[in-house]
């Protein structure tokens, strides 16, 4: 199978070039890698063009999934792997998501292979919590049947990506674009796979205003993507509950940490306002 190694990036000068040579030594060589830079203001597209790469330059910003869709409609690839510009690929990353639908495809209607993100910057208490209670993973065990694929880290078959019609361009942050595309893929029928040993690095770091603004966003997208499919969204509804609940036991009992059971607090109650604006803005929302 030939891999396309995709991209989206703006103002990723930081990272990207590491992003890209992480991409230029895997074991198993992906056949092409493709970026595309949705209007950086930095030396991003500069940084680019000295690497062994295609860059597609967009013309006005439109956010992630546009990015993505059009990294997509360059790329030649039987598979479409999606890497966020601040995720280090482990070296093993493509040949072990080969491996993952060439065994997986004999049993199950393989949608997508997808991986999980190590926080690899812990330095404040914002990052901590960010490892502790946000990482991006489905746990440690091969899962053939999880909700969606975590975008810093997730592929996709041309052929079903195309069959869905990509990210939608709805969503124009990094934020419930991957849950909306994987609930798509399984009202197919399709499986997405998570396996835990596909690995990237995330280079990301938290202050306590992106941390907080982080968390509203995710809860915010993710339940209106949830109504948007004309799913329930009770799930979203007591999540940040039982999740509060859970980190908060942890923390005070178990690291006893109080310092982390404040963040627990401020973050729940960003998580409930997220909610109810949710709600609000479904109100008015057209269906897709």
């Amino acid at each position: 199978m030939k891999t396309s190694a995709l991209i989206p990036c703006y103002n990723g000068s930081r990272h990207i070039k590491r992003v890209i040579e992480h991409l230029l030594v895997q074991t198993h060589p992906i056949d092409e890698i493709i970026v595309v830079d949705d209007c950086s203001t930095d030396d991003t597209v500069a940084i680019i063009k000295t690497l062994p790469v295609q860059l597609v330059q967009s013309e006005r910003n439109q956010g992630p999934a546009v990015a993505r869709n059009t990294a997509a409609q360059h790329s030649t690839g039987d598979i479409l792997i999606f890497i966020d510009s601040d995720a280090y690929a482990t070296a093993d990353m493509n040949e072990k998501i080969i491996a993952a639908y060439e065994n997986h495809s004999q049993d199950l209607l393989v949608g997508g292979v997808g991986g999980r993100g190590i926080e690899a910057r812990v330095e404040t208490i914002f990052d901590e919590w960010r490892a502790l209670h946000g990482a991006q993973n489905f746990g440690s065990y091969i899962k053939t049947d999880v909700p969606y694929l975590f975008g810093l880290c997730c592929s996709y078959p041309r052929s079903v990506f195309e069959k869905v019609g990509g990210f939608d361009p709805f969503y124009r942050i990094n934020a419930g674009e991957d849950l909306e595309i994987g609930l798509r893929i399984r009202q197919q029928g399709y499986h997405l796979i998570y396996d835990p040993e596909i690995c990237v690095e995330h280079q990301h770091q938290d202050s306590h205003a992106s941390l907080l603004r982080v968390q509203y966003n995710w809860t915010y997208w993710s339940y209106i993507s949830m109504v948007r499919r004309g799913l329930p969204a009770w799930r979203n509804t007591l999540g940040p509950y039982w999740r509060f609940i859970r980190y908060a036991f942890a923390d005070l009992l178990i690291r006893r940490r109080p310092d982390l059971v404040k963040l627990d607090c401020e973050i729940f109650d960003e998580k409930r306002r997220a909610i109810t604006d949710a709600r609000e803005k479904i109100r008015t929302m057209p269906k897709p």
